[in-house]
C-alpha cells in the first residue's frame, strides 16, 4: 500500500547538506519498514522529518507508521504536513488511509482535494461515500455510493455500503433490496447476509431476517452478533424454545454475554418459564449490573409474581441510570397507583406518556390515576387518547409485549 500511496512522488531534495542526510534517514526507514522493524523505522522517520520537515515522503510515512500504531493526533499533523504537495492518486491513499485509522475529518479533506485534482480518479465515490457516512452526512453519503455502485454494478463492497448507509438514514426497503445485491454477488460472505438480516429486521420482513442471519451463523459460527441478533429475530418471530436453545448454547461458552444472557431471559418470559427467565436475567445482571433491558425484563417478572418490593427495586435502579426510561415509569406508576399514592402515580404516568405518546396502556393508567383525584377533565383526555390510538389492549401486558431492543453491531 505504501508504494502504490506514493509513488507520485518524485524527489526533488538536492543532495547536500541536512536534505542528503534526511534522504538517506528515509533509505533506512524504507528498509526497516520492508523488514517490519516498525521503532527503528520511526527513529528514523522522525530523523528525517526533523532534518527536513519539507520531505514530504518522509512526512506522510511517519504519519501512516504513526496511525498504524495508534497515534491519532501525532499522525494527523504529519499526514496534513506531507499532504500539503501531494498528487491526486496519494491524496486518495491518504484519504483511504485515514478511513481505517478514524481520522475522518482528514479523510474527507484529502478525498475531496482528489477529486478537485483529479475528478476521474476510481473508487473516489465508493470512499468519499464511506467517509461522509462515518461523519454522519447520509444524504451526501447515499449520493455518492449510488454512482459508485451504477459505476461498479458487479461490485458487491458498493452495493453493501449503499445498503447500511439506507439502514442508518431509515429507508428500509431500498437498503434490502442493495443488500439483497451485495448478498447476491458474494454469497460466501458472512457479513453481507448479516447485515441484510439486520435490514429485514428494519422492514419487518422477519421470516427473511431469521433466514438471512441463518446463513451469517452458519458462514461465520463465532460471530457473536450474528449469534445474538439471529437469537432475536426468532424471539421476535415467536420461535422462542428455538431462540432459547441458541442462546442457551452461545452462553455455555460465553457465559460474561449479558446481551446474551438477557436475550435467554427474555425469551423464556415470553414462553411462560419463569423461573427460566428469573436465573438468566440474574445472570445478566451479574455480568453487567447496569443493564437496562434486563432490570426491566425482571421487574416485569417480579409483578407478574406479585412481588412489589423487588420489582420496585428494579424500576428505580433502571431509572437512577437512566431517568427517561418510560417503560419503567410506566411500572413505577402503575405500583404507586395500586398502593394509592395518587401524587406519585400521576408523576410517573405523565412522565411516561411525554416520553413515548403512543403506548396505549400508559394514558388508560393515567386516565385512571386522574380519574382518583377527582380530575374528571383530564381523566376525560387520557381516555380519549387512549382510545384515539386504537384497539383496547391488554393493560401492562402490551407495554412489556414489546420486542427487545436488538443488540447493536459494533
Amino acid at each position: 500500500m505504501l508504494a502504490l500511496l506514493l509513488a507520485a512522488w518524485a524527489s526533488t531534495a538536492q543532495e547536500g547538506g541536512a536534505q542528503a542526510q534526511a534522504r538517506a534517514h528515509l533509505e533506512r526507514a524504507r528498509e526497516g519498514l520492508r523488514a517490519g522493524a516498525r521503532e527503528s523505522a520511526r527513529r528514523e522517520l522522525e530523523s528525517a522529518v526533523r532534518l527536513d520537515p519539507q520531505l514530504a515522503e518522509a512526512q506522510v510515512r511517519l504519519g501512516l507508521l504513526l496511525l498504524d500504531l495508534g497515534e491519532g493526533e501525532a499522525a494527523r499533523a504529519r499526514l496534513r504536513a506531507g499532504a500539503e504537495t501531494a498528487t491526486p492518486p496519494t491524496l486518495l491513499g491518504l484519504g483511504a488511509a485515514c478511513l481505517r485509522g478514524g481520522l475522518l475529518e482528514e479523510a474527507q479533506e484529502f478525498l475531496e482535494r482528489a477529486e478537485r485534482l483529479d475528478p476521474a480518479l476510481d473508487q473516489l465515490d465508493l470512499l468519499l461515500g464511506q467517509a461522509y457516512a462515518a461523519r454522519g452526512m447520509h444524504g451526501r453519503a447515499v449520493e455518492r455510493l449510488r454512482r459508485a455502485a451504477a459505476r461498479a454494478p458487479a461490485s458487491p463492497q458498493a452495493h453493501y455500503l449503499l445498503g447500511v448507509t439506507l439502514s442508518l438514514q431509515g429507508e428500509a426497503a431500498p437498503a434490502v433490496a442493495a443488500l439483497e445485491r451485495a448478498a447476491t454477488l458474494d454469497p460466501a460472505n458472512a457479513a453481507l447476509h448479516y447485515y441484510l438480516g439486520l435490514a429485514y429486521l428494519d422492514a419487518r420482513r422477519l421470516p427473511d431476517a431469521v433466514g438471512a442471519l441463518e446463513r451469517s451463523a452458519v458462514l461465520a459460527p463465532g460471530d457473536r452478533n450474528a449469534a445474538v441478533n439471529l437469537a432475536w429475530a426468532l424471539i421476535t418471530l415467536g420461535r422462542y424454545q428455538q431462540a432459547g436453545e441458541r442462546l442457551d448454547a452461545w452462553v455455555r461458552e460465553h457465559p460474561r454475554d449479558a446481551a446474551a444472557l438477557f436475550l435467554a431471559g427474555e425469551s423464556r418470559r415470553r414462553a411462560g418459564d419463569m423461573d427460566g427467565a428469573l436465573e438468566r436475567l440474574d445472570s445478566a445482571l451479574a455480568a453487567e449490573p447496569g443493564l437496562g433491558d434486563a432490570l426491566f425484563a425482571r421487574g416485569s417478572v417480579f409483578l407478574l409474581r406479585q412481588d412489589r418490593a423487588r420489582a420496585r427495586a428494579d424500576f428505580e435502579r433502571l431509572l437512577a441510570a437512566d431517568a427517561d426510561h418510560a417503560g419503567a415509569h410506566y411500572q413505577l406508576g402503575k405500583l404507586e397507583l395500586g398502593e394509592g399514592r395518587l401524587d406519585a402515580a400521576v408523576a410517573h404516568l405523565e412522565k411516561s406518556v411525554a416520553l413515548e405518546p403512543g403506548n396505549k396502556a400508559a394514558h388508560f393508567q393515567l386516565a385512571r390515576a386522574y380519574r382518583r383525584q377527582g380530575r374528571a377533565e383530564e381523566a376525560q383526555r387520557a381516555a380519549a387518547r387512549f382510545r384515539d390510538l386504537g384497539r383496547e389492549p391488554r393493560g401492562e401486558a402490551e407495554w412489556r409485549a414489546a420486542p427487545p431492543p436488538r443488540p447493536k453491531a459494533p
